[in-house]
């Protein structure tokens, strides 16, 4: 009894482990229930886009600088004897600046102008020979002639055999004599020309070299060319300065304004005219006029130099001021800064709520209050109303689905 108990429970414990395996295996072929997970959403702030006229406002950086300005270089060599003016002194036109010791320059003159009178001289008595030579030529012309007639006359009374030959000889060589010297004389006429032509290139030579040392005299001068101020003195009373060093610079105070360096993209409205430039300058704030533009843009640069006329004042050449430049008022819209991407869009929200990247342009800055700067940007695409993300999230991209927190109109 007790060995058919023992097999009974054996035999149900069996089964019982063959349904539990049969169970388990159709549990494991049914697949298991999948969850719907949520779309992932970004949290953002938003504002509503509105459109008005503003005046675009750039924030840079000007250099004071002159119209008239140059430098005055040593035009010889030669020492230092007064310095008339010290740094920021002004002065008038023609004023003497610098006066060096010019009696080495001097002394060239005189020597140049001796060497002139010198071919004077020779040219005087260059004529001189000529007149006489001239004269002395007609003389031996007629002694040429008269020796020609003798000869001829010779010639007739030897052949009539009352002339012996010797005397005949004689007399043609007497010919032959002065027909040389008829010749020699006529060449030493005809060199004058020559000679004539020579010392007057010389002349010419040497008074180009005398007007030359004079005008470096006068430049050695080194007086105002216009009316203005000294920005720097570049040497010192008792130095010898070489040719083409400087010496000062100077500049003119009433043709002053400020450099200031604008993106290209801006140019267009800047040409209008209608731009001015605003500086705060010892605590007052200075409206400058616009003058123009620089004509010529350098190759590979991506900004342009833009003028403003500077007042008179105590400016100081090269420093620096901060400079808010105001263009033409446009129609735009204003955002925060942190909603521009790329610096090239921004994200507005769709009829589902998703984000979609538009292509929009900066055209400058607006001050909305004391604190806050907004960025006035022209988009063909975005419309009166639509909500704009005013967040800037690493993570943002086109088509992301967005929450809206914390927005405003």
């Amino acid at each position: 009894m007790k060995l058919f108990v023992r097999s009974a429970v054996i035999m149900v414990i069996l089964v019982a482990v063959a349904v539990w395996g049969v169970m388990a295996a159709l549990d494991a072929r049914v697949p298991p229930k999948v969850e719907k997970r949520a779309e992932p959403t970004l949290s953002v702030r938003t504002i509503q886009l509105q459109r008005q006229e503003y005046r675009p406002s750039l924030f840079l950086i000007g250099r004071v600088e002159a119209r008239d300005y140059a430098t005055l270089n040593a035009s010889i060599e030669a020492n230092i004897l007064n310095i008339h003016v010290r740094e920021g002194d002004t002065f008038p036109k023609g004023k003497q600046l610098i006066n060096v010791d010019q009696r080495e320059l001097q002394y060239t003159i005189a020597g140049q102008q001796a060497a002139v009178d010198e071919l004077n001289a020779q040219y005087a008595s260059l004529q001189r020979n000529r007149i006489a030579d001239t004269q002395r030529l007609s003389e031996v012309s007629r002694l040429l002639e008269l020796t020609q007639k003798d000869y001829e006359r010779s010639q007739q009374l030897f052949e009539k055999q009352v002339l012996p030959a010797k005397q005949l000889e004689q007399s043609e060589q007497a010919l032959l004599s002065r027909q040389l010297e008829f010749t020699a004389m006529q060449n030493q006429v005809a060199d004058y020309d020559t000679q004539q032509l020579r010392l007057n290139a010389q002349i010419d030579a040497t008074n180009a070299q005398q007007e030359q040392t004079e005008l470096l005299l006068e430049r050695a001068q080194y007086s105002a060319p216009f009316a203005g101020r000294v920005a720097k003195v570049h040497t010192a009373i008792g130095a010898r300065p070489a040719r083409g060093a400087p010496l000062l610079s100077i500049f003119n105070p009433s043709h002053l304004r400020l450099r200031v360096a604008v993106a290209q993209r801006y140019a267009a409205a800047i040409k209008s005219g209608k731009v001015q430039a605003i500086i705060n300058n010892n605590g007052n704030s200075l409206t400058l006029a616009y003058v123009g533009l620089e004509p010529q843009v350098e190759a590979g640069n991506s900004s342009i130099d833009t003028f403003f006329a500077l007042p008179r004042g105590d400016w100081v050449l090269g420093a620096v001021h901060d400079v808010v430049l105001e263009l033409t008022p446009v129609n735009s819209a204003a955002v925060p800064i942190d909603a521009i991407y790329n610096d090239e869009y921004i994200y507005r929200l769709d009829v589902e709520s998703r984000a979609e990247a538009v292509a929009c342009q900066r055209i400058g800055l607006a001050r909305s209050d004391a604190e806050n700067l907004q960025v006035l940007v022209t988009c063909p695409t975005l419309q009166e109303g639509d909500r704009v993300v005013i967040d800037q999230l690493p993570n943002l991209l086109n088509g992301v689905l967005l929450k809206v927190i914390n927005s405003s109109e």
